[in-house]
């Protein structure tokens, strides 16, 4: 403790980076106690809802945290040996608390469900929520957005199709990330108006059409795709004309990127075919491709234009040793690398 009493010192009030993680449980009691005394330097803090942090938690009031911009509550920090359970009044206060902090704009949540306590509540000064391991279904995401008014990134990480009762319109949504079960429905599409919307993350919804509805309903132009997996007509989705202004494209989770995937992605204007996102700068392959040796480097190099062309491809971001490794065949090898030698840049990235 005396180590932390000696660092906290010399931060001479700097804004601070806190997890709170219950490793090392006998001193976890007086860590708690010493850095809940320095909340006025709270900028980022990580806890899990049990006993002893909630306690702390409904003593604090909005003035309290005056430099607290984001918040993570997440099970997986747990103190070992303690007590679990958190009363729902308690609940309700840290809530409460948080609700009204004006300068909170990012709010991450990582338990199985949500409170129906936060359903109540205007959250207007949140910018960002993520909901990683929640099940929502539709109408629950609706009534979510619907008291985050100025919401700019939402990221719902178990979504559950539901019926659906109204629509809501997030006039600051800017990102949209969903991840779901294959085979969705994806009926959140028809019941939502996003006129800002550049990025959006989805898996392929059995109607892809519901896609382009609600592109057109909401007048936006996105910019930034992610498909989450195989299951579904992935062409058909990519074929619709509301990603004409793509500019990035990135295929995640299980093997996207197929021959068949490829070929319609390479630049080629000898065919009848119209060529498909004429601005896409930058492709994203976080997972392995089915791909015959050549079909992947090809479709790269077809649209890899020199660093005279604003329009053509300028990135490939790919997993670490990608290249070097078995994941990619001779061919495809020896071109990305000639590419990366002419200027292609070739961005290898450590998958979480």
């Amino acid at each position: 403790m005396a180590l932390y009493r000696e660092w906290l010192e010399r931060t001479r009030g700097a804004p601070l980076v806190i997890i709170f993680n219950g490793d090392n449980a006998k001193e976890f009691d007086n860590a708690l106690n010493l850095f809940s005394s320095h909340a006025h330097q709270w900028v980022d803090v990580t806890i899990a809802l049990q006993p002893l942090i909630s306690a702390k938690l409904i003593e604090l009031q909005p003035e309290d945290v005056p430099l607290l911009k984001k918040v993570t509550i997440d099970h997986r920090y747990l103190v070992p040996g303690r007590p679990r359970t958190v009363t729902p009044a308690n609940i309700r206060k840290i809530i409460s608390t948080l609700a009204r902090i004006p300068t909170l704009t990012d709010l991450s949540w990582g338990y199985d469900s949500i409170p129906l306590f936060f359903y109540s509540l205007k959250w207007p000064n949140l910018r960002k929520f993520h909901a990683y391991t929640c099940r929502l279904k539709t109408e629950e995401c609706l009534v979510l957005l619907d008291q985050l008014p100025h919401v700019e990134d939402i990221f719902f990480g178990n979504y559950i199709d539901g019926h659906y009762k109204t629509i809501v319109t997030a006039k600051n949504l800017h990102s949209l990330v969903l991840y779901c079960s294959s085979g969705s429905d994806m009926r959140i599409f028809n019941a939502l108006i996003l006129p800002s919307l550049e990025t959006l993350q989805t898996c392929i919804p059995r109607d892809h059409t519901s896609v382009e509805h609600l592109i057109e309903r909401s007048g936006c132009t996105l910019r930034h795709l992610t498909v989450n997996g195989i299951h579904g007509n992935l062409l058909a989705l990519l074929e619709l004309k509301c990603f004409c202004f793509l500019y990035s494209l990135r295929f995640t989770l299980l093997p996207c990127l197929t021959n068949e995937v490829a070929r319609r992605l390479t630049w080629d204007t000898d065919t009848d075919q119209s060529i498909m996102f004429p601005h896409l700068s930058v492709i994203e392959i976080s997972n392995n491709c089915d791909t015959t040796d050549g079909i992947l480097s090809r479709m790269i190099s077809s649209r890899w234009k020199g660093n005279r062309d604003p329009h053509g491809l300028k990135r490939l971001v790919v997993p670490r040793r990608f290249i070097k490794s078995g994941i990619v065949q001779d061919i495809d090898r020896a071109t990305l690398r000639c590419l990366s030698e002419q200027g292609l840049d070739i961005v290898e990235i450590v998958l979480q």
